[in-house]
């Protein structure tokens, strides 16, 4: 069963309310807690997870109807920022250590749980955009920030040599968050380290040298630039077509004066680069040598008149990239180090996630849980993404749920699914199509409404 896209516009004006009224949202900050590796999964981690995706979606809606964000406010009052960190870091470190563990031996049957797990990593993210964008919340993080830094440092370099080309086993239960999932939580990255850098004069001195010294987070945005992870080319029939990751998760078709739009992901890209090379701050500090002075001007062909149009403050880049060329650098090793003289905070929050752990062990509790479908964690689930201002917040226009389905790229889903209403599709058979893969989900949702 649907409903048309028109049945759904006629109640648009129920769907625009907030998701936390703000007594509530302090309350469920006041709550938040740091959590263990074998934490992850349980009851009280999964209505965390919750929590935290209520909040992110509140900040979201505080952000667009431009309210006051008394999120942001909360965490940075409560002195949780430090703990949404951990809690990103804590997700990172079970996607890399505990789940090759067990990724051959999950039953597709069980894979609903597991598939909110995997993707809180995305939702802490999106919570962390919104909130770091506050030169007072990047200050409260403290020093998790180093963790913080640390984990970009692996992303984003991970971009710089991102291959969209490796095959997935779409017979695998989690087929469809090995596809896009990835490269949306790598992406964003690029948001945060841009907030960090835009706040750096009032962060922790030794923030800066981990950036430019043990992470050359410089030539890092550069090798991301030059490989542009968010843009792709294929081939459709007998022509090469441009598509570009959206904020949605989806790749797009692009056509006409779009192509030569800049995206958010690459605007991100740029003005960290523009924070790093030309505050006074990183261009005291940081030392060129002929490998990163080569490397730094290959951003040049890149600074087009079309890019400068839209981000006009590139022009101070531009201008400094010609003056570095006039520049001749020594060879590398022939300097001193960059920032000597500092002690260098170390990573504490992942070290302290990972001391003492069984890893095995965690994983063999972890499949046990999964089959384990808890009625209050379901249905509390179902009320957060099934929130009428859900819909409202999406960046895109929905796309249809199907994967197979040809115009995917290229048409914006109308109809609804009428039991579950967290569904797209365009047309009727590609729900049918789809009804398999959907149906668990489907049913879960329905019985909790």
């Amino acid at each position: 069963m649907m409903t048309t896209q028109s049945n759904i516009s006629s109640s648009a004006p129920t769907d625009d309310v907030p998701v936390l009224p703000e007594y509530e949202s302090h309350h469920l900050i006041e709550g938040l807690r740091e959590f263990a590796l074998e934490d992850v999964g349980t009851k009280g981690w999964m209505k965390q997870h919750q929590v935290i995706e209520r909040l992110n979606m509140q900040a979201h809606y505080n952000t667009q109807k431009m309210n006051e964000e008394f999120v942001t406010e909360g965490l940075i009052l409560a002195n949780k920022i430090k703990t949404i960190v951990h809690d990103l870091l804590l997700i990172d470190a079970w996607k890399t250590r505990i789940l090759p563990l067990i990724q051959s031996k999950i039953e597709r049957a069980n894979t609903l749980k597991l598939y909110f797990i995997i993707y809180h990593e995305a939702t802490v993210l999106n919570l962390l955009e919104i909130v770091l964008f506050n030169s007072a919340a990047c200050e409260a993080g403290a020093d998790a920030l180093v963790d913080l830094v640390d984990y970009c440092a692996k992303k984003i370099g991970a971009l710089g040599s991102w291959d969209d080309t490796q095959a997935i086993d779409e017979d695998h239960p989690l087929a469809s968050a090995q596809t896009t999932l990835p490269l949306t939580t790598h992406l964003s990255s690029l948001s945060l380290i841009r907030h960090l850098t835009t706040h750096l004069s009032s962060l922790p001195y030794t923030l800066t040298t981990r950036l430019l010294g043990k992470h050359d987070m410089i030539c890092a945005l550069v090798w991301v630039m030059e490989r542009a992870p968010w843009q792709r080319r294929r081939r459709e029939g007998k022509a090469w077509i441009l598509e570009r990751f959206g904020e949605g998760g989806e790749w797009r078709k692009v056509v006409g004066e779009d192509v030569e739009r800049v995206t958010g992901w690459e605007a991100q890209t740029w003005l960290a680069l523009y924070n790093l090379l030309l505050t006074d701050e990183c261009r005291q500090k940081y030392q060129f040598n002929t490998h990163n002075h080569a490397v730094v001007l290959k951003l040049k062909p890149h600074l087009t008149a079309t890019v400068l149009d839209q981000i006009p403050p590139l022009t101070s880049l531009l201008r400094y990239l010609e003056e570095l060329s006039l520049f001749t650098p020594p060879e590398p090793g022939t300097t001193g180090t960059l920032l000597t003289g500092f002690v260098e905070e170390v990573p504490l929050v992942m070290e302290g996630i990972l001391r003492n752990v069984d890893l095995e062990k965690i994983g063999e509790s972890t499949l046990t849980r999964l089959v384990d479908d808890d009625e209050e964690t379901v249905k509390g689930l179902a009320e957060t993404y099934t929130h009428p201002t859900l819909s409202t917040l999406l960046p895109d226009a929905p796309k249809c749920a199907n994967p197979d389905c040809p115009n995917r790229s290229t048409h914006t889903a109308t109809q609804r699914c009428s039991r579950c209403k967290s569904e797209w599709y365009c047309s009727r058979p590609c729900q049918v199509k789809n009804w398999g893969e959907h149906k668990k989900v489907c049913d879960l949702l329905r019985a909790a409404i």
